[in-house]
């Protein structure tokens, strides 16, 4: 898979969908990415057109699975985890600005944040971070992400393309 965009940023096309879950739910579905800010959410099928990897430093990566965004009346969700590589992984190779995925990723994950986009992608509110513990995982047609709040509540997400 080649990645390619502004500094160290990679944008990968993917299915997926977000759906709050409770932290006693098992496993999300194939193509399916859970949310939970709060217990008390329903179940929810949120789009998901893309997945991006930003690479500031090398090391730290943020996984953003990115909503779809065309034709939306109202806000749409955007998800991000955001860790340290595993020493397993190697950091992206970034030159001129493109990246290449150079094998398989392993992500020790740290934070988690959701915010609001508006039809254009512009923010309609402040995001909403929360310092987590998880791990995701990059393959070549696969991203799978795990996360649990402090508050007992897991966040995951999971695309494929």
């Amino acid at each position: 898979m080649a990645v390619a965009a502004g500094r160290g940023a990679g944008a990968g096309r993917g299915a997926a969908a977000a759906r709050p879950l409770s932290s006693r739910s098992g496993p999300t579905a194939a193509g399916a990415a859970a949310l939970l800010p709060q217990p008390a959410l329903t179940e929810t099928e949120l789009p998901c057109q893309s997945v991006r990897l930003d690479q500031l430093l090398p090391g730290l990566l943020t996984i953003r699975f990115l909503p779809a965004l065309r034709g939306a009346t109202q806000a749409a969700t955007q998800l991000a985890f955001t860790g340290m590589l595993a020493a397993s992984s190697s950091p992206l190779g970034c030159r001129d600005g493109a990246c290449d995925l150079g094998g398989d990723l392993e992500l020790r994950v740290s934070a988690v944040a959701i915010s609001g986009l508006d039809s254009q992608g512009l923010p309609v509110s402040l995001p909403q971070a929360f310092l987590a513990r998880g791990s995701c995982s990059v393959g070549a047609r696969l991203v799978i992400c795990q996360a649990w709040v402090a508050a007992q509540q897991s966040w995951s997400a999971q695309a494929r393309w």
